[in-house]
């Protein structure tokens, strides 16, 4: 995310992510009741870090170490969709 950053001419190394807002200056804006759901997903799953694409206007997601790659979605409930998935499969379940 940082090389797309800095792509973008984006990247500020002194800027610091507090955990109320992860994904910081890459965010995007989002709709208010998309806000909610966000605060429940990162509540769910700690361990994603979960964001709105400034540019793409898409939802990601980067799971924690050792968990396949970057997800993305066009909204909220599909990225919770594919989380859960991964998760499960991650599992075994």
């Amino acid at each position: 995310m940082v090389f797309v950053a800095a792509l973008l001419n984006e990247w500020d190394p002194h800027k610091s992510v507090s955990d109320d807002d992860r994904g910081g200056w890459l965010s995007g804006p989002s709709l208010p009741e998309d806000d909610v759901m966000l605060a429940e997903l990162r509540a769910q799953h700690p361990q994603w870090t979960i964001w709105k694409g400034k540019h793409t206007g898409s939802w990601w997601a980067c799971p924690p170490p050792g968990v396949l790659s970057l997800i993305d979605a066009p909204d909220l409930g599909q990225l919770e969709a594919k989380i859960l998935d991964i998760e499960a499969w991650e599992t075994g379940q």
